[in-house]
């Protein structure tokens, strides 16, 4: 949903073309349940290798995703940033952790945590 006029959310992704061995898994934050509350999910290692976070996103629990405040990667929320301008492209570095903001009901921030036979660099564009 983009409510406010259009000025709500939007989304972003990025489309990879991997020539090497890659294995990811989602990893899970714990869940949060009062208004502002973040749900914090950090790519760590996966049987000892380095993982990098290729995604970022949340969930509401036991609801029909009402009431969901946000999803943001990095330690900084966006707006952190002033980046208010529509149509503008603001590259941040994409660090391993992913962020979900409760509006008062339960959430989990959801990580795409991933590790590569060659390694990546990657960031996010808001």
């Amino acid at each position: 949903k983009n409510p406010n006029n259009g000025a709500g959310i939007y989304p972003h992704a990025r489309c990879c073309k991997f020539t090497q061995d890659i294995q990811c898994r989602t990893e899970f934050g714990t869940s949060q349940t009062n208004i502002g509350q973040v749900s914090r999910e950090i790519c760590t290692t996966h049987n000892g290798i380095p993982t990098i976070m290729l995604g970022c996103s949340g969930r509401t629990v036991n609801n029909d995703d009402e009431n969901f405040d946000g999803v943001y990667p990095g330690e900084n929320d966006p707006s952190a940033y002033g980046t208010t301008s529509f149509g503008i492209d603001y590259p941040r570095p994409m660090d391993e952790e992913c962020n979900a903001r409760s509006n008062g009901f339960e959430v989990e921030a959801q990580a795409n945590c991933c590790t590569a036979s060659v390694g990546l660099e990657c960031n996010v564009v808001y």
